[in-house]
């Protein structure tokens, strides 16, 4: 079953990139490293709850995550990609944190399914 597109919604996702050295109030670097991502993309997924069939079906009962997003095959979504669900566009104010982050990825014939956690702002 191919993904039904009057099902989706925007949501965007950032790559992992590298890792980005901390810099202390003068610009110093600190020791500290924190992850850097790509620019984000907006794509169109359908987002379901976690109590959903489709859900429990991949990933079972006792695996933590919030939301499970279903996506074409050819998008390059990584278990360290962010997320963004239900938030304003992060490409237009780079200032929003991610609000998820990829719990799991399982595929199949025409598509993935990716589970995914509710992180806080503390995590990000």
């Amino acid at each position: 079953m191919k993904l039904c597109f009057r099902n989706t919604k925007p949501i965007f996702y950032a790559l992992y990139q590298n890792e980005v050295p901390v810099l202390d109030e003068d610009g110093y670097e600190t020791g500290d490293y924190t992850v850097g991502y790509a620019t984000p993309v907006s794509i169109n997924a359908n987002v379901v709850s976690k109590h959903s069939t489709v859900a429990r079906e991949y990933f079972g009962e006792q695996f933590e995550y919030h939301k499970v997003i279903l996506v074409e095959k050819d998008v390059p979504i990584k278990e360290d990609t962010a997320i963004w669900i239900d938030t304003d566009n992060p490409i237009e104010d780079s200032s929003i944190k991610h609000n998820y982050q990829v719990a799991g990825i399982a595929d199949s014939l025409h598509y993935n399914a990716i589970a995914v956690k509710k992180v806080t702002n503390n995590e990000v």
